[in-house]
């Protein structure tokens, strides 16, 4: 599996595009390409939207390996309360067809060291 990512920030904003490509002995090859869209609205927040697609490949027990395609859209954000806390927050959906589609979200806090 390998990780290649670009980067360009231009302003508050950040886009990045991310390729994964993965082989697997005896099952052949897939990739998988995310891009992300985040707002820098000040030094320690920001939101983002991200989409994913591609062919993931996953162990099914006995069965082997499974390849499927896959979809993920997402939010995602980190709000200062104070220069050492934060409130994180995520929502998404992942499709993995046609086996199961995945809605998540969640809410944390953070803390700066």
């Amino acid at each position: 599996m390998g990780i290649f990512r670009l980067e360009r920030y231009v302003g508050d904003l950040r886009a990045a595009y991310t390729f994964y490509p993965v082989s697997v002995e005896s099952a052949g090859s897939a990739s998988g390409h995310a891009l992300r869209l985040d707002w820098f609205y000040s030094d320690a927040g920001f939101i983002g939207l991200g989409y994913a697609m591609g062919r993931e490949v996953e162990s099914a027990g006995a069965a082997g390996l499974l390849v499927s395609d896959i979809t993920e859209y997402a939010v995602i954000g980190r709000h200062e309360v104070t220069r050492e806390w934060a409130v994180l927050f995520e929502a998404g959906t992942h499709r993995q067809a046609p086996y199961y589609t995945r809605d998540w979200a969640s809410l944390g806090i953070g803390r700066v060291f």
